[in-house]
């Protein structure tokens, strides 16, 4: 996902962060490294669903059908 976004790879996307937030779901992170890991996919989740729920270009991201 980059400034140009479509629909199709938005939702592709989300679909691939969200099985890795299933994936390491259970994992018991016992390190910086693994907090920062689920933090990142977080933050891809919301950065992909509010990508998703924008139905306009703002600034240099914008929308292609």
């Amino acid at each position: 996902v980059g400034a140009v976004r479509k629909r199709e790879e938005l939702k592709e996307a989300l679909s691939e962060v969200s099985s890795l937030k299933t994936k390491y779901s259970d994992c018991n992170f016992e390190n910086e490294t693994g907090y920062t890991l689920y933090s990142a996919i977080d933050t891809a989740l919301v950065i992909i669903n509010s990508a998703i729920e924008r139905t306009k270009s703002i600034g240099s991201h914008y929308i292609e059908e």
